[in-house]
């Protein structure tokens, strides 16, 4: 599922998002929202009727990696190197949820394993090594 950005105008310019599988749907999500949402906002002897002026893919905010997510990424390039850089990086940014659905495993299934495991090992030894160290 992709986030959409819907803009609607009339006198005015309203943007909304929304959540669909492709553009195709977007729009006509977009056109549900149009009677539902841009025509109540003013009040419609004020204001003339709104037109859904575009719809366009918001691309996700990529959050930054940790110095130890980093590091994991080097090491599994330097020791594994199964994957590519590209797919670790998404392989560490994804949460649980995203990394434990379905389609996000089917987009990755050559390499998951391979990222995944290495991980489980990764964070045993960080627990190891903090141990020891106490």
């Amino acid at each position: 599922m992709k986030t959409y950005k819907v803009i609607a105008r009339s006198i005015h310019y309203m943007t909304a998002e929304i959540q669909a599988d492709n553009e195709d749907k977007a729009w006509a999500l977009a056109a549900e929202m149009d009677a539902l949402l841009f025509s109540t906002v003013f009040d419609k002897d004020t204001c003339c009727d709104w037109e859904i002026y575009k719809v366009e893919e918001v691309a996700p905010v990529l959050r930054s990696l940790t110095p130890e997510e980093l590091a994991f990424v080097d090491a599994y390039l330097k020791c594994v190197a199964v994957a590519d850089r590209e797919d670790v990086v998404r392989f560490v940014r994804a949460t649980s949820e995203e990394r434990s659905s379905r389609e996000f495993y089917d987009s990755m299934s050559d390499v998951y394993t391979s990222i995944c495991d290495a991980k489980e090992m990764w964070y045993f030894a960080v627990d190891f090594a903090k141990e020891s160290t106490k």
